[in-house]
């Protein structure tokens, strides 16, 4: 079997990396990367896969790359995906989080010979394609309501936006072709790769900075009652790699622990395990313009489907993997 995983340098791309080479050795792993790319995190496995050094918003490159592999499954994760830089560069995140999903739809039909006058294209090969969208989709939802697949789209954010759009242009291609794409949303997923730009692993950081003097004992915030939905990134590449195996092509599908804590449950976390106080402040330029106050997300159709559960706690296994994670960094 053959996979191609775009954007293999970020956190999550390079967690279902890792779970492939320890969990299905057989696989032949494909990756894509700018030459631009850091490389902190694909260390563990630098050397043990094959990379493309491509640009998916070319349609040329991205055609090329898959018309000479034709992978099984295709994982797109390469996206922007900082939500408050969203409402600065709007117009880049609706093209890069659209254009690199259509350019794989659309290599895969024309590897099929689509007849541009009726449409028509019997698709001979027709690969398992994974997009990477977002509960960012659902917006502003009522405090208290566990979030299922049925909920209204109602982003308030570009990055949102564009997610609303990757996640229907995904299902009109099902609809329209056939064509095997898998709708998965997945809510906020964290571990030590996070980067330092959102929230989990930019307090973590901080609070390491603190331990040494580096940085003063005040955490700077943004808004602290803010309700997340976070898991443990590996249980979420378990559930993506589940997920295509059992889940059905065009449907869409929560992945989420269906847990909720604060901004806030999360510091306190980390003052429980710093070795110093510190103070909490408030910065406003940490504020986002709309924010989603609310985040409780509901797998039930995913679970029964899969018989997936997740593993890990968010509070007390993975923050305390990410602090030891930013203390050796630091």
């Amino acid at each position: 079997m053959k996979v191609l995983i775009t954007g293999a340098t970020g956190q999550t791309a390079s967690y279902l990396v890792e779970y492939i080479l320890e969990n299905h050795k057989n696989v032949e792993i494909h990756c894509t990367r700018r030459w631009r790319s850091r490389e902190e995190n694909i260390s563990s496995f630098k050397n043990k896969v094959i990379w493309h050094n491509i640009e998916l918003k070319d349609q040329f490159n991205t055609y090329s790359l898959i018309e000479r592999i034709q992978p099984d499954k295709i994982f797109i994760f390469s996206a922007s995906s900082y939500v408050r830089d969203s409402w600065l560069h709007p117009q880049e995140y609706i093209s890069e989080n659209t254009s690199h999903l259509l350019n794989v739809m659309n290599s895969v039909l024309m590897i099929n010979h689509i007849d541009l006058n009726t449409l028509k294209v019997n698709l001979k090969y027709n690969p398992k394609i994974f997009v990477a969208l977002s509960s960012e989709e659902y917006g502003k939802v009522e405090h208290g309501q566990k979030i299922t697949e049925e909920f209204p789209l109602r982003p308030i954010s570009p990055y949102g936006v564009s997610k609303v759009a990757a996640d229907l242009l995904a299902y009109q291609y099902h609809q329209s072709y056939n064509m095997n794409v898998y709708r998965f949303r997945l809510f906020n997923n964290e571990q030590c790769k996070r980067g330092e730009i959102f929230v989990t692993a930019n307090f973590v950081k901080q609070v390491a900075q603190m331990e040494i003097n580096e940085i003063k004992p005040v955490l700077s915030v943004g808004n602290i009652k803010s309700v997340r939905d976070w898991s443990d990134c590996r249980d979420s590449v378990r559930a993506i790699w589940t997920g295509l195996e059992k889940c059905q092509p065009g449907e869409v599908y929560n992945i989420c622990s269906e847990t909720a804590n604060t901004i806030e449950d999360l510091i306190n976390k980390l003052k429980q395990l710093s070795k110093i106080d510190f103070e909490v402040k408030v910065d406003p330029t940490r504020i986002r313009p709309s924010d989603v106050d609310w985040l409780l997300g509901d797998c039930t159709k995913f679970k029964k489907i899969t018989n997936w559960q997740p593993i890990f706690n968010f509070i007390n296994d993975t923050v305390p993997e990410m602090l030891t994670y930013w203390r050796s960094r630091i």
